[in-house]
């Protein structure tokens, strides 16, 4: 009789320590799991979630800038490029009405833009080293579009455009005042000749008419003018 309740009692104290490690191991599942569904949860609030600011900026390794991002108070953004030495080299900002993209070289040089606007249209313009306008290409809001060149102080010497009459070329001279202009229209065309005093000759039959005359050239009429536009001499 002691003997089997020795037994007994070994048995039901290895029930209970199997009870407890049961136990045990369940907490533990129960924890791993909670450990388990927390990492999820909080990986896919990080994926989802949206940073918001004002302005950012971009630094490298070595803490200079290197990108900055902010809002204007034009009601747009400006996203700025800099270099390793400091130097801003695309500047691309926007507001409500306009875009621009300007691109300068190592020594800070405005060299490309390109903009467009609500009142003008779009335009490309090209500068040289000392970030000077040296060519431009625009096209207005009108369907007028045109490519001009430009000489010292920024002063068209050759230029062509387009628009709903018909199409020009005005060549300069050195000094930037008009030297040849050739214009063709619907109806009309011509070659002007002109001299710095004002001076013209004109071949085609777009020339203007004298007092009292009504414009009837012929394509081949050559006309002379006056600095003050007036017929010197014609033929036909």
């Amino acid at each position: 009789m002691t003997t089997d309740t020795t037994t007994l009692d070994a048995v039901l104290r290895r029930l209970n320590r199997l009870e407890r490690q049961n136990r045990a191991l369940r907490y533990l599942f129960l924890l791993i799991f909670l450990i388990i569904a927390g990492v999820v949860l909080m990986g896919q609030s990080q994926t989802n979630e949206t940073m918001q600011a004002q302005r950012f900026i971009l630094t490298d390794a070595e803490g200079t800038t290197r990108a900055m991002l902010s809002t204007n108070e034009q009601g747009g953004a400006n996203l700025v490029l800099v270099d390793a030495n400091g130097k801003q080299r695309v500047n691309l900002g926007m507001t409500l009405s306009e875009t621009l993209l300007s691109m300068l070289d190592s020594d800070a040089k405005v060299r490309t833009m390109l903009g467009t606007d609500n009142a003008h249209g779009t335009f490309l313009s090209i500068n040289n080293a000392n970030g000077r306008r040296r060519a431009e290409l625009a096209v207005d809001n009108k369907k007028a579009a045109g490519l001009s060149f430009f000489g010292p102080g920024e002063k068209s010497s050759t230029s062509l455009g387009e628009d709903a009459s018909g199409s020009a070329l005005v060549l300069s001279r050195p000094d930037l005042t008009e030297g040849i202009v050739l214009s063709a229209r619907q109806q009309d065309a011509s070659v002007s000749l002109i001299e710095p005093s004002g001076v013209m000759a004109a071949l085609g039959n777009a020339q203007p008419p004298g007092p009292g005359e009504i414009n009837r050239y012929a394509a081949a009429s050559l006309v002379l003018f006056d600095k003050k536009g007036q017929v010197l001499w014609r033929v036909p």
